[in-house]
């Protein structure tokens, strides 16, 4: 009897840990070398280029790969986490894997988890398994180019066995830092980890001195080029509305000027991410990749990506979904809801897990919410069911830096939907709560 999606998915669940989620570090790597030696490394069937960073990750892939497709190349993207369902981790010029072909493929490789799960380096985990099946996906699908987004870090993460033709490091900040290290010259040299000597060039987003440093020196030793944003390449936001972003870009080592550039994402952060896709871009067109000014226009007018300050319009309401769930990302919603719609606040429903300091997140928020809804994910990702924050002490965060407003506290995201009676609704703070409550909108 042929196996279907559902078992597929059933079987991969079952790799989550049953209790809190411990990052492996090191063995998950040699694990997942391991893994993928033994399916003939499907990775280096085609070209990668490899994304890390603390924010603007995917957005920065979802907008390389738009261009490589829409220049005409077939195209490989995978992102973490997904949103909506988890075929967003294996597209192929925006166009999701089916649910036929994911569950070919995962019992395909079934076997060969479970004799690697049996070896040294211990039990194949979920993000492992994923990733040897996105791998081996778009080696079938004999793709040209694949946009890769680490998942956690950089140095220790599954994806970390590539050897990049590029190097993307979108802006570094404190984000997991029980895992990669409290201060930015630890968490930038976890997220460096990605720089190799296949590089043709590393390129980087604004960073703090701290890091910037590090990338540098990392490059350096890799024998690779960093090139940096304000430093090589610049971008002017000409207008931001709730219709997207006018920019311009420049990039004085190629002597290239983009007047007018149209991105129909919202915010002013997504023209650096835009900026860091681009440079990409012009680096791939050096080494013969045929991508003209044409072919970036089109898929910054086209490209879209759940989750990230998207509207959407339900039953009389207007509900905005963003996941910014760390300090950088929550900057980069308060500042595009200060430009967007300005002097308005918003009923929030708002999540976390649990190792975000949502004191700091909070008090960038403040000021742009009229009725806190506090409440919990309850949909299960690699991390596991338990690493929600508990929906009270969300609500006393906010009471402890100063929040005086209304406050609901709700145990799921469902009651809180129903419950809201708003007509404009902010759903922030993590991306597994906006992933649960825009399934339930769309």
């Amino acid at each position: 009897m042929q196996k279907d999606f559902s078992q597929a998915q059933k079987y991969l669940l079952s790799l989550i840990p049953k209790g809190d989620y411990v990052f492996p570090g090191e063995i998950g790597l040699k694990r997942m070398q391991a893994l993928l030696e033994e399916l003939d490394n499907p990775q280096s069937h085609y070209i990668t280029v490899h994304i890390a960073g603390t924010s603007g990750k995917g957005s920065t892939c979802y907008m390389i790969a738009k261009i490589l497709e829409s220049a005409g190349y077939k195209t490989g993207l995978t992102v973490s986490p997904h949103i909506v369902s988890i075929h967003e981790r294996m597209q192929i010029n925006s166009t999701m894997i089916s649910d036929e072909e994911f569950a070919r493929i995962v019992f395909d490789l079934k076997p060969t988890f479970e004799k690697v799960s049996k070896g040294k380096y211990g039990e194949v985990s979920y993000f492992e398994a994923q990733i040897a099946i996105i791998f081996e996906y778009f080696k079938r699908q004999n793709v040209d180019i694949v946009v890769v987004e680490t998942g956690l870090g950089g140095t220790y993460d599954a994806t970390n066995v590539l050897n990049s033709i590029i190097s993307v490091i979108t802006p570094i900040g404190y984000d997991h830092t029980d895992i990669l290290g409290e201060t930015l010259t630890e968490i930038a040299g976890n997220k460096a980890g990605i720089i190799k000597d296949s590089n043709r060039v590393v390129v980087s987003g604004l960073q703090e001195e701290e890091a910037e440093e590090v990338l540098r020196n990392r490059a350096q030793q890799m024998g690779v080029v960093c090139v940096m944003e304000d430093e090589n390449f610049q971008i002017t936001v000409n207008l931001q509305s709730e219709e997207g972003i006018d920019f311009n870009y420049t990039n004085d080592y190629y002597n290239t000027v983009f007047n007018n550039l149209e991105c129909k994402l919202l915010g002013a952060h997504q023209a650096h991410n835009a900026a860091l896709a681009i440079t990409a871009c012009l680096e791939l067109r050096d080494v013969g990749y045929e991508i003209d000014e044409k072919a970036i226009r089109k898929a910054l007018k086209e490209v879209r990506i759940p989750g990230r300050l998207e509207i959407i319009k339900k039953n009389d309401k207007t509900y905005i979904l963003d996941g910014a769930h760390n300090e950088e990302k929550v900057k980069a919603l308060a500042n595009a809801l200060q430009n967007i719609w300005p002097q308005k606040k918003f009923t929030t429903i708002f999540a976390s897990k649990k190792d975000k300091d949502v004191d700091k997140e909070a008090e960038i928020l403040i000021p742009y919410i009229e009725k806190l809804i506090a409440t919990r994910y309850t949909i299960m990702m690699h991390a596991g069911k338990y690493s929600a924050l508990e929906p009270q002490t969300i609500a006393e965060a906010f009471k402890g830096v100063g929040y005086k407003g209304e406050v609901e506290v709700f145990e799921n995201p469902k009651e809180a939907v129903d419950k809201v009676s708003d007509d404009v609704v902010l759903v922030t703070g993590s991306l597994y709560l906006v992933s649960e409550i825009r399934n339930m909108l769309c």
